[in-house]
C-alpha cells in the first residue's frame, strides 16, 4: 500500500523530522517556546485523558491500548508513565501498568529512535511500549492489530496540522474510526480520540495574522544557540524562522548549524522545513462529521485547543 505522507512529498530530503540532528534540537525548541512549566501541565493533561480507563482495565478486552499519535521524541509517553509512578502507587492495583499498553507512532524513524533512548534513560516501564513507523494516513491499515482495538488516540502539539496533503487529514479521520474500540457504556468507558489544534499565536504554529500575505515571507522566532545534550562537544546555531504563506499552507524553514564548541568549526549546516496547515473550523467539523467522529468536549490549555472525540455510532468503517 503506497503511503500518503505530505511532508516527505513537500519536503523531500529538506524535512526537518528526517535529520538526526533535528530530534534533540526540537526538544530544547519546543522547551525554549512553550516553556518547561507549560509541558509539565500537559503531562496532568494526559493522565487525566487516561484516568477513567484505568480502573476498568480488567473489563477491558484485550490491553488497555493508547496510541501516542506523531509521538516525535516521546515527550506524552514520559509524561504519562511519570504520572502513573508518582500518582498511582496504592491508588491502583499493582498489575494496572503491566495490563497497559502505550503505542508510540511516528513517520520519522530519527524521532522514534530519540524516544526510546530517552525512555530507557530516565525509566525502565512495567508498561508495554510499542513503537511504529507509520504515516498516519494509514496507520491502522498498516498495524491491523489497533483495527477496533484502541481506547485512547492522542495526537497533541497541532501535529494534525502536518497533515497537508490533498485529503490526508481525512484519510487520518477515517483511521481513527478504524482504531476506536466499540464499547458498551456505562460498562465501559467510552474510546476517545484528543487532537490538539496550536493556537495562532504559538510559536511552533508561527502566526497566521495579516502580516501572511500570500507568497511573502515572514520573519519569526530569533536566533538561537544551544549547547547539544546528545554530543556535547557540538553547538546548535538555530537562524530566524522563515515563513511563506501559499494557498492555506504555511512553509517555515531556518538554517540549522552543528559547530564544534571548542574551535568554532562548521561541521554541517542544513536549511529545514516542514508546512502546517492554516486551520478552519468549518472544514474541520465538515470533516469530523463526514467520516463518523463527534466532539465529546473542546479544552482550551496553554497552546493548544484540544478536541475529544468519540465514535457518532457503533459502525467502524472498513
Amino acid at each position: 500500500m503506497m503511503e500518503m505522507d505530505g511532508q516527505q512529498s513537500a519536503h523531500g530530503e529538506s524535512y526537518a523530522y528526517t535529520s538526526p540532528y533535528w530530534a534533540e534540537f526540537y526538544d530544547m525548541w519546543v522547551e525554549e517556546i512553550i516553556g518547561s512549566a507549560a509541558l509539565t501541565k500537559d503531562d496532568d493533561f494526559f493522565f487525566n485523558l487516561l484516568s477513567p480507563f484505568l480502573p476498568n482495565s480488567t473489563r477491558v478486552r484485550g490491553p488497555l491500548r493508547v496510541v501516542d499519535m506523531a509521538t516525535g521524541t516521546g515527550r506524552v509517553i514520559r509524561g504519562i508513565l511519570q504520572k502513573m509512578n508518582s500518582r498511582a502507587q496504592g491508588e491502583l492495583p499493582g498489575d494496572i501498568q503491566k495490563e497497559l499498553e502505550i503505542w508510540g507512532i511516528d513517520h520519522s524513524q530519527a524521532m522514534i529512535n530519540r524516544a526510546k533512548g530517552l525512555l530507557e534513560d530516565k525509566m525502565k516501564p512495567s508498561t508495554t511500549i510499542v513503537w511504529r513507523t507509520s504515516a498516519a494516513a494509514n496507520f491502522v491499515d498498516e498495524n491491523p492489530e489497533l483495527r477496533n482495538a484502541v481506547d485512547l488516540l492522542i495526537f497533541a502539539a497541532g501535529s494534525i496540522g502536518h497533515l497537508t496533503a490533498h485529503g490526508e487529514r481525512r484519510k487520518f479521520l477515517q483511521q481513527v474510526v478504524k482504531a476506536l474500540r466499540i464499547t458498551n457504556p456505562p460498562q465501559t468507558p467510552r474510546s476517545i480520540a484528543a487532537i490538539s489544534i496550536l493556537k495562532p499565536d504559538d510559536g511552533l504554529q508561527e502566526n497566521c495574522s495579516e502580516q501572511h500575505v500570500a507568497g511573502k515571507e515572514v520573519r519569526f522566532n530569533a536566533e538561537m544557540r544551544k549547547p547539544s545534550r546528545q554530543w556535547p562537544h557540538l553547538e546548535y546555531c538555530k537562524s530566524e524562522t522563515m515563513t511563506l504563506k501559499d494557498k492555506g499552507i504555511l512553509v517555515n524553514s531556518f538554517d540549522l548549524k552543528i559547530v564544534e564548541t571548542a574551535t568554532g568549526k562548521l561541521l554541517s549546516q542544513e536549511k529545514y522545513s516542514w508546512s502546517l496547515q492554516v486551520f478552519s473550523q468549518t472544514e474541520w467539523e465538515r470533516e469530523l462529521s463526514d467520516c463518523g467522529l463527534s466532539i465529546s468536549q473542546k479544552v482550551e490549555t496553554g497552546s493548544e485547543t484540544w478536541y475529544i472525540l468519540h465514535l457518532a455510532n457503533k459502525k467502524s468503517l472498513v
